[in-house]
């Protein structure tokens, strides 16, 4: 079951899966041992591949809301005219 966040926690989530992936990126630069660093390159892939779906997913929910509340907003207009 997907759990349901907010916009807010969308962009927050993001923002701390970069900080992750670039903590990540700095160990592997750092690392000689292969298998790790094919680890933590598949783990650094998990966090972008989060961003993006946060990211997607914040951009599309702020443009349904905009669509709301245009919608809303021009039901009012007719309903005070």
């Amino acid at each position: 079951m997907e759990e349901k966040l907010t916009i807010e926690q969308m962009q927050q989530r993001s923002a701390d899966a970069r900080k992750v992936a670039k903590e990540l990126e700095r160990w592997l630069r750092n690392t000689q041992d292969l298998e790790k660093r094919k680890n933590l390159a598949r783990l650094i892939n998990i966090c972008y591949t989060q961003v993006k779906k946060w990211r997607e997913e914040a951009k599309r929910c702020r443009k349904m809301a905009e669509c709301i509340e245009r919608e809303f907003n021009s039901i009012k207009a007719n309903l005070d005219d």
